[in-house]
């Protein structure tokens, strides 16, 4: 039997090979084990089974970003586990590098033993939050302590965190789905509104081309 993870990804996946193939064909292979544990022992925590199940559908996208890959409300590209150590590995050259000029230990303290959803706005990129999005704004999932374990939340390039924007992963996909198959994609709409305001939709989606 399927999960609601995995339904859900069939669903956006059935939405694109109809709507938007070009799109279809940049998602990736599923995530192996090894990579959701190698994910894991870079953060040091185990992963929220519904971020851990999204993987295992589909590992980010292919060629980098680019419009195709903005598949995320808000036009974000989904990164894949190779992605989200990534980002936690440069996050934390910065601020190392800013920390040997600047220390702050105690603001990257408080941030660090916070409740999950709670904001501030400092730059900051704690081993708790699992980037899901690439792009100068990223999604993570927190997983700080607390009744908002794994919610999806914004971290901004310029310093700061929005959210919570979804209460967990299968949520912000199950939104996704529900707001692409509310389309009418023969009229090739330019953007939409989904909870959290306009995701502008790029035109590629719309061509044949290839």
């Amino acid at each position: 039997m399927m999960t609601g993870v995995e339904q859900t990804w069939e669903r956006l996946a059935a939405w694109f090979e109809t709507n938007a193939p070009r799109v279809r064909a940049r998602l990736a292979e599923p995530a192996t084990d090894a990579d959701l544990r190698a994910v894991e022992k870079s953060h040091g925590r185990a992963l929220p089974a519904d971020l851990a199940e999204s993987w295992r559908c589909v590992n980010g996208v292919l060629d980098g970003r680019g419009d195709l890959a903005s598949i995320m409300p808000g036009g974000h590209y989904p990164t894949s586990t190779a992605g989200a150590i990534r980002n936690l590995e440069l996050s934390t050259q910065i601020l190392t590098e800013a920390a040997d000029q600047d220390p702050d230990d105690e603001i990257f303290a408080d941030i660090t033993n916070g409740w999950a959803g709670d904001t501030s706005d400092a730059w900051a990129h704690p081993p708790s939050w699992i980037v899901i999005s690439e792009g100068p704004d990223r999604l993570f999932v927190d997983c700080r302590k607390g009744s908002l374990y794994g919610c999806v939340m914004k971290m901004l390039h310029s310093g700061g965190q929005i959210g919570p924007l979804w209460p967990n992963v299968a949520a912000m996909l199950a939104e996704t789905a529900d707001v692409l198959e509310s389309i009418n994609a023969s009229a090739r709409p330019c953007s939409v509104e989904y909870s959290g305001g306009e995701w502008p939709i790029p035109s590629t989606w719309w061509s044949r081309d290839e």
